[in-house]
């Protein structure tokens, strides 16, 4: 939103294209907001349909330890300069530093880029493969989640667990959580309420999260069937366009005609105003023959 490095451009703008697959309705919402009507079609995603269909996500309700497991998570890229670097490291400082006074009501452990765990000396798990199924059977022994802004909030979100997104970067934010932590003094806060796991910010998580994922099953059925429906739409416009090719060659034979044959009597008859024109026409009949 501030420098776009990476695209260059303005995201706020119409997208070259005809439909834009959305995770949920929100992001629907947005994109169609900046233009792009009747563009956002809420597929949901289907790496994320797995976490329905290969896990069972629950709370750990029969966790033999007297502790909560707390899962932290960034994004595979939580900042895209030195700027958003550095804010990004005093959030997980700040954590972290919090963390202490939780050591005898949580388990935590770190789920973070090699740079993050490096600065703050942490003994992270790491990034060990991209399909999700890595993340998903963490939260399935996970009790609470906090995580930057990724789709990991909304994963986290579906194994019905107390989930907070930290994040200190002042811009605008497009995504929706029960608890966000946008600074320090928040955390501890923040923390306590998800231990206790507080019903009315359990029941906003679950709302938020329907407004966000169309998470019904087979989202690859409705990509496909998007699709499917795109398909069909060219080829009806195709169609339509020959059809419309057809009649505008048609009319434009019959306007050129008639509009040749309307100015040849508007010039003829403003010549006949011209005195003596008719005279000059005999005598140029009588000089040719």
């Amino acid at each position: 939103f501030e420098s776009n490095e990476i695209t260059k451009r303005n995201i706020r703008s119409v997208f070259i294209s005809d439909k834009i697959a959305c995770l949920g309705e929100n992001d629907k919402r947005i994109i169609e907001s900046w233009g792009n009507n009747g563009k956002g079609e809420a597929i949901g995603s289907s790496r994320i349909d797995r976490i329905i269909t290969d896990f069972t996500l629950k709370n750990n309700l029969n966790n033999p330890s007297p502790k909560l497991n707390l899962l932290i998570i960034s994004a595979k890229r939580p900042y895209f300069n030195e700027r958003e670097k550095q804010v990004t490291l005093m959030a997980f400082r700040d954590l972290k530093d919090t963390l202490s006074a939780f050591k005898d009501l949580l388990n935590v452990s770190w789920r973070v880029t090699p740079e993050i765990a490096k600065q703050l000396s942490l003994n992270a798990r790491g990034f060990k493969e991209s399909t999700g199924k890595e993340l998903h059977v963490q939260l399935s022994q996970s009790d609470l989640a906090i995580t930057t802004p990724s789709t990991a909030m909304l994963e986290a979100m579906l194994s019905n667990i107390p989930v907070a997104v930290i994040d200190y970067h002042q811009v605008e934010r497009l995504y929706k959580a029960a608890w966000i932590i946008t600074e320090g003094n928040q955390i501890h806060k923040t923390l306590s309420e998800m231990i206790s796991r507080d019903k009315d910010k359990l029941l906003l998580q679950q709302e938020l999260l329907k407004d966000q994922l169309n998470y019904e099953p087979q989202s690859h059925q409705r990509l496909i069937e998007l699709i499917n429906r795109m398909i069909d739409e060219k080829a009806m416009r195709q169609k339509i366009d020959e059809v419309t090719m057809i009649n505008y060659e048609n009319r434009g034979l019959v306007g050129v005609n008639y509009l040749l044959e309307k100015q040849n009597h508007i010039l003829m008859k403003r010549l006949h105003r011209i005195p003596f024109y008719n005279l000059l026409v005999k005598f140029s009949r009588i000089w040719k023959s």
